[in-house]
C-alpha cells in the first residue's frame, strides 16, 4: 500500500465523462479514482474543466494502481 496511513474518504463527484458513449451501447460504466495526498480538494478543484486543466503524475499513478488491483482480483 503506497500510504499506509491514508483513510478512505469515498466521495462522489459529479461530472461528464465519455462513458455515456459505452452506456448507449448498453455496458456498465464506472469511474473511480485516487488522489495524491500532496494535493488538497480545493486545488484538485481549481484543476478541472479550466484552460489549464490536468491530473498530477502521482494522482495518475495511484489511480493506475488502482485499476490494476482491481483487474488482478477480478481475472484472477
Amino acid at each position: 500500500m503506497p500510504f499506509p496511513g491514508a483513510r478512505l474518504s469515498p466521495q462522489f463527484i459529479v461530472g461528464f465523462t465519455d462513458a455515456r458513449v459505452f452506456r448507449e451501447r448498453g455496458a456498465v460504466s464506472y469511474g473511480a479514482g485516487l488522489f495524491s495526498p500532496s494535493v488538497d480538494a480545493a486545488e484538485f478543484g481549481r484543476r478541472f474543466h479550466g484552460h489549464d486543466e490536468r491530473v498530477d503524475v502521482e494522482s495518475l499513478g495511484l489511480t493506475v494502481g488502482l485499476w490494476q488491483r482491481v483487474l488482478a482480483d477480478l481475472l484472477g
